[in-house]
């Protein structure tokens, strides 16, 4: 018995989803911007501030703050401030939200928790929609910056709009179905790019 011929379009478009699955695994969720940093002090000292929440979702910017804070607290390149003696800074200044803070307050913060950069941020974006293959499919957004306290100036941005469908290959293969397990994996990719960017200024001061 002669083994079983695909159809030519049958064949055409498997190859195609294939291939458009590999082309959406290669595709960068992730945007950013950075300026050079001239000089950084010996082991420098990260405050991570609460992210803003834009969206319909209670609790998922403190959720953010946290995948951040845990993530950044096992790097090597800096020390990441307890979130704990953060929140109470913020607490005892009267500062209620990071997205705008003017050169006195990061002054003043900078001062209480001896902190030589500020990371702050927002999600936009944090939900699961019904989908008819997947069940569900995750959609996060969220953007970060990190802000040098000396001079106020943003030194790093970050950008990243994911879905958890993005890497999915055939029949659910690759895809991501919960929220916060893509965010995680977000905020990870996000971590690398500012320790990278930590690393080459080390690098260069050296």
């Amino acid at each position: 018995m002669k083994p079983a011929r695909l159809f030519p379009s049958v064949a055409i478009c498997l190859l195609g989803l294939v291939a458009a699955g590999l082309i959406s695994g290669c595709f960068s969720p992730l945007a950013t911007r950075h300026a050079a940093i001239t000089q950084i002090p010996a082991n420098p000292t990260i405050a991570i501030l609460p992210f803003d929440n834009y969206t319909d979702q209670d609790l998922v910017a403190a959720k953010v703050t946290e995948y951040f804070q845990s993530i950044m607290a096992a790097r090597p390149n800096y020390t990441v401030i307890e979130n704990g003696t953060t929140f109470e800074a913020l607490r005892r200044l009267r500062i209620r939200t990071a997205t705008v803070l003017r050169q006195g307050q990061l002054d003043t913060l900078a001062q209480a928790l001896h902190a030589d950069y500020f990371l702050a941020g927002s999600v936009l974006e944090y939900r699961e929609v019904g989908d008819k293959f997947l069940d569900r499919i995750p959609q996060v957004s969220i953007n970060a910056r990190l802000i040098d306290a000396k001079t106020g100036a943003t030194v790093w941005t970050g950008v990243s709009n994911d879905s958890g469908d993005r890497k999915e290959l055939l029949f659910g293969l690759g895809a991501i179905k919960s929220a916060d397990e893509l965010s995680r994996k977000m905020i990870e990719s996000m971590v690398a790019n500012i320790d990278e960017l930590f690393h080459r200024a080390g690098g260069q001061s050296s």
